[in-house]
């Protein structure tokens, strides 16, 4: 009678488990999808800079977007 109480207490539907398994499935395939698009903007947005890495290679190539160069000889010319 204790097993029957328990499984009646934790066993769920089939079509509620297909359901949770749709909805994280969903989850990873948005968040894929929102983080491959992030890496691709990235590439297309700072690929202008990595152009000219053989005759002025910066510091850091990989450096992520929201660290600001302020390094002075990035701004002036050279003398």
């Amino acid at each position: 009678m204790l097993q029957k109480l328990l499984e009646k207490q934790f066993t769920v539907a089939p079509e509620a488990m297909n359901q949770l398994f749709q909805r994280d499935v969903s989850n990873v395939l948005h968040y894929l999808s929102v983080s491959f698009n992030q890496h691709i903007l990235y590439i297309f947005n700072h690929g202008a800079k990595f152009n000219n890495s053989i005759e002025n290679p910066p510091d850091h190539l990989y450096s992520r977007p929201d660290h600001f160069d302020s390094r002075p000889d990035h701004l002036t010319l050279p003398t």
